[in-house]
């Protein structure tokens, strides 16, 4: 599957892009906004997601999309963004929880807006989906501005203890949702 942006190739994630990855990943400022702090090496942290988007992708029931995040004109692997269904529920329908990412070299040109409208788009029109949801790390101001741009609300905010700022305080987690 692929979607086309005015600015961007969405594609499947394959296991070849675990490289590209891990170029991300290994980045400190993309690595602490992302929260992925799970004491992973960064190489493993790479390799786990790329098996994880590539295992989804062949499901029978798919319940996961992870789209790589592609500058056609270079061909470069920039991001990703992520739709994962989560349980229907009454009060919101089906309901799918949204991710992205953007290498910082890219970050501030609107590629993680494009992509995740793009998403929002395919889950409504393609999967029926009725609502989003997601967490993010309230210091990550980019991310939340693109949810709310999205539509979506603060519903709670919730203190992470396993996570640590990097003054070393408990790491914050606001959830938000909408409906698309």
């Amino acid at each position: 599957m692929q979607i086309t942006t005015n600015r961007l190739l969405l594609r499947e994630m394959t296991l070849s892009d675990e490289q590209a990855l891990f170029k991300i990943f290994e980045h400190p400022d993309f690595f602490y906004a992302a929260a992925m702090q799970d004491n992973i090496p960064l190489p493993e942290a790479a390799k786990q997601y790329a098996m994880w988007a590539h295992s989804t992708a062949i499901e029978p029931q798919r319940a996961s999309w992870f789209m790589a995040v592609i500058l056609p004109e270079t061909g470069k692997f920039i991001g990703a963004v992520v739709l994962v269904d989560m349980l229907d529920t009454r009060e919101y329908g089906r309901q799918m929880e949204i991710g992205y990412f953007v290498d910082v070299k890219h970050q501030q040109n609107g590629y993680a807006s494009e992509a995740a409208f793009a998403m929002k788009s395919f889950a409504q029109e393609q999967l029926g989906v009725n609502s989003l949801y997601t967490t993010v790390d309230p210091e990550n101001i980019g991310s939340y501005m693109i949810l709310e741009k999205l539509g979506l609300v603060v519903v709670d905010k919730e203190v992470v203890s396993k996570y640590k700022t990097r003054d070393g305080r408990p790491a914050a987690r606001l959830h938000y949702r909408g409906y698309v």
